[in-house]
Formats: structure tokens, sequence, C-alpha cells
């Protein structure tokens, strides 16, 4: 009978370990469930975060955007008008007579104020289509006729480069 009374004490204390293994898995079970519903949480938040990040972003990149278009713009008015200025031509009709201004032709850029890497960045292709062919109208211009023509013998091409450069002013700021 002595070795009745050991087994039972053996399985007894079986018993006692397994319901505590089977507590503290439950336990653990309640645990991970825990951990599982806050990591689930976290993700969540963590998503919205990165949504948000990304929408202050895109928001900047159009602010960005909105600036440079409107100086391209403001450098497209500024070059049409000194086109304009060097090639307009005294009306008979005029009440006063127009006068001509060399010196803002002068100073015009002869490329775009931008670099490449903020063209690519923040105007469309058909805006830099545009603006290529404005500036390249324009160093025709210059080059065929000279800075200075004197006789305005580019006349009927600076039409086309004032058009240009209207056309991509109001490009850039109404986005036709």
């Amino acid at each position: 009978m002595s070795w009745n009374w050991i087994s039972y004490v053996i399985s007894f204390a079986a018993l006692i370990v397994s319901l505590y293994a089977l507590r503290n898995s439950h336990r653990s079970a309640k645990a991970a469930e825990k951990n599982a519903a806050t990591a689930i949480e976290n993700l969540a938040i963590n998503k919205q975060r990165y949504a948000e990040e990304q929408q202050k972003k895109q928001e900047m990149k159009n602010e960005r955007q909105n600036e440079y278009k409107q100086r391209l713009a403001k450098t497209c008015d500024d070059v049409a008008n000194a086109v304009l200025g060097k090639y307009q031509v005294d009306s008979p009709f005029a009440k006063k007579p127009t006068v001509i201004d060399w010196d803002s032709f002068k100073l015009i850029p002869r490329e775009p104020i931008f670099d490449d890497d903020i063209l690519f960045d923040y105007f469309s292709k058909e805006e830099r289509v545009q603006i290529q062919q404005a500036w390249s109208d324009l160093n025709y211009l210059i080059k065929k006729y000279g800075e200075e023509d004197a006789v305005r013998a580019g006349i009927g091409y600076a039409g086309t480069v004032i058009g240009n450069f209207q056309t991509l002013s109001r490009t850039l700021i109404n986005g036709d």
C-alpha cells in the first residue's frame, strides 16, 4: 500500500501542476490577445500617422509647386514685356510715341530660372515642353537677329516669342 499512497501523492501533485499550468496558459493566452489587440491599434495609429505625414508632404509640395509656377509666370511676363518693349512699333495714330526699352531686353534670363531638378519635380511634362520651347524661341530670336537688332528685323519672330511666353504664363497660373 505504500506504493499506492506515493502514486496518489504524485498524481495529486501532477494534477496541481497541470491546473497551475492551465491557469498560466489561460493568462498567457489573454495577455497574447491583449498584445495582439494593442499591436493592431498601434498599426492603425501608425498607418494614420503615415497618411497624415504623406498628406503634409503633398501639401508642402503643392505649395512649393504653386510658388515656383507663380515665380516662373512672372518671369515669363517680364520676358514677354521686354521682347514687346524692344519690338513694338510706333503707330502714326498713337497719341504718345512708343518708348523702346532696350535695357530690359538685355536683362531677361536666357534660360529658365529653375534648374532641371525643380522642373522635373514640380512641373508637368507638357509644362516642361512649353518652357523649353519658349526659351528656345527666345534664344533663336537673339541668335538670329542679335541682342541689339536696332532695325528690328526680328519683329515677325518676336510675336511668336511673345505669344509663347504669354501662353506659358497663362498655363502656369491657370493650369490651362
